[in-house]
């Protein structure tokens, strides 16, 4: 119940961002601008080059991602992926526009702070979201329970300790029981072979 009501509440802002940078597109290419330069400058020069250099088709596949993301989050489908995708269009803003120590006023300086602590906040609310599983187990805790119980299986399946032994007693004693017979068996007809080879010999 507490998850039906906590999404569409983070949700709202993002789907209401999109919204108006998509009716309002003109307003925010300034802003977007500002971000990919700022963005260029902080990768490293092998990836810099990567950065699109359209800032209102940025804006708008950001709006676009946020209003179907939001959208998605906000109904409870596919929840982790959806907060997955509000977090990577967040992550370029947290990084490229709210350098606010670079602002020339004192009022835009407290404006980017602002934001920047906004965005942080929520950041992490998305971050801690892609790993809320509602109460179920990971892939990896499953993964581990299926191999301890694979394992019980086959150990069941073997032999136990004493019917082990057993097996080895048994076949300690065909063995043994076997040697004395070849023995006794040699005993017996050393004394033929013998002769029949003293025979083989004088002929």
């Amino acid at each position: 119940m507490l998850r039906k009501i906590a999404r569409p509440m983070l949700a709202s802002f993002f789907v209401w961002d999109g919204v108006d940078t998509l009716r309002n597109t003109d307003q925010h290419i300034a802003e977007t601008e500002n971000m990919l330069e700022r963005l260029r400058k902080v990768l490293p020069r092998e990836y810099a080059g990567y950065i699109p250099s359209d800032p209102e088709l940025v804006a708008r596949a950001l709006a676009g991602a946020r209003v179907g993301a939001g959208s998605l989050f906000a109904i409870g489908k596919a929840p982790r992926t959806s907060a997955a995708v509000l977090a990577g269009t967040t992550l370029p803003a947290l990084v490229g526009a709210n350098a606010f120590w670079s602002a020339d006023s004192e009022k835009e300086k407290t404006e980017g702070r602002n934001a920047l602590i906004t965005n942080t906040a929520l950041l992490g609310a998305l971050f801690i979201t892609t790993q809320d599983r509602e109460g179920k187990p990971s892939l990896t805790w499953r993964a581990q329970k299926a191999g301890e119980r694979t394992s019980k299986k086959v150990q069941a399946a073997l032999p136990t300790k004493s019917e082990t032994q057993k097996l080895t007693g048994k076949a300690t004693d065909w063995f043994e029981d076997t040697s004395d017979r070849v023995t006794s068996y040699v005993d017996d007809h050393k004394d033929e072979w013998q002769d029949t080879g003293k025979d083989l010999l004088n002929t």
